[in-house]
């Protein structure tokens, strides 16, 4: 009986301090981490806020942007829009405050977003493509004439067009070193062009032009900036051919045969031939004829002229469009 006594006494000290170490668990057993995010008691859990939404082109929201990055700020977590130009964040950290998307050819684009915990939010976000700049071009020209002097310009040209639409284009300008030159829109051509002058450059010849880069910029209505690569002029051609026959007011029947010198280039070229009626100081012209091959020294008129005054010159063009004029060259047609 003794020992009994003595074995409940210790069975119920045990128990009495068992249940005072689970009363008190928070001194028995030291706190855990709570380092998980999806975790209530973590720093900075990740709740149930939602947000997801769709990327168009501004001016066709029809129009859905695939392959465009949409990052949350200050988080920097990112999603990249669907074939439909959708996206969505299951789970978005308290403290976001933007969107930015980018997506290659378009203006990049920040979206504020104030979300509430708990929240969830569908957008729809526009976004502006970059003006394209294509089929640069430039020709360097000579125009001989009998006085003063010869007139030099380099034509710069281009194409441009706009995602957002053609109306959607606000300006165009040539840049060459830190020089800019405006453009303006060729109903004729279907194209932007600009001319420069030897008295618009440093030097004051087309000479300074040979060898540097010159750009195309396109500027949209929204302020977005495409460029085109870098474009080079060629070269400048001084020897023209020279008219032989008709000259100086020569007679001529209706269908001259027309005849001259060649300039003695080394480059592959064609000669153009046009021919210019003159009326009381009126110049109107009546034939051109482009493509004729170097070997050529004389080219037949291929109808007949009226009778009057007229001129007609001769020019080499190179490959690259760059071209001399002869000066001209005056016969009556009787």
């Amino acid at each position: 009986m003794k020992h009994c006594g003595i074995f409940f006494i210790k069975t119920l000290m045990a128990s009495t301090m068992l249940g005072a170490c689970l009363l008190g668990a928070s001194g028995c057993v030291s706190d855990v981490p709570h380092e998980n995010a999806y975790d209530p008691l973590s720093a900075n859990p990740i709740v149930g806020t939602g947000l997801s939404g769709t990327i168009v082109l501004k001016n066709y929201p029809a129009q859905h942007v695939a392959g465009a990055v949409v990052t949350l700020l200050p988080a920097m977590m990112s999603a990249i829009t669907d074939t439909n130009g959708t996206f969505s964040f299951g789970h978005v950290p308290d403290g976001v405050t933007a969107l930015a998307v980018q997506k290659t050819l378009c203006a990049p684009e920040t979206v504020r977003v104030s979300l509430a915990r708990d929240e969830t939010r569908t957008l729809t976000i526009e976004l502006n493509s970059l003006p394209s700049v294509t089929n640069t071009r430039v020709v360097m020209r000579k125009i001989d004439q009998w006085w003063p002097n010869p007139i030099y310009s380099a034509s710069v040209s281009a194409s441009a067009d706009d995602a957002n639409g053609v109306n959607d284009l606000d300006s165009l300008w040539v840049t060459v070193d830190t020089l800019r030159f405006e453009m303006t829109y060729s109903v004729t051509d279907r194209n932007f062009q600009a001319v420069i002058t030897p008295a618009s450059l440093p030097s004051n010849s087309l000479e300074w032009l040979i060898g540097k880069p010159i750009m195309v910029h396109a500027r949209d209505k929204g302020g977005a900036i495409g460029m085109s690569p870098a474009t080079y002029a060629a070269r400048i051609i001084e020897n023209e051919a020279q008219p032989v026959y008709p000259a100086l007011q020569d007679t001529v029947v209706a269908s001259p045969e027309f005849s001259w010198s060649p300039p003695g280039s080394e480059f592959p070229f064609t000669y153009s031939l046009t021919v210019v009626r003159l009326d009381a100081g009126t110049q109107t012209v009546v034939w051109t004829r482009a493509g004729l091959g170097s070997y050529l020294r004389a080219f037949q008129y291929p109808a007949s002229l009226q009778p009057g005054l007229y001129f007609w010159t001769i020019a080499i063009v190179d490959e690259f469009g760059n071209m001399a004029q002869s000066k001209e060259s005056t016969f009556v047609v009787k």
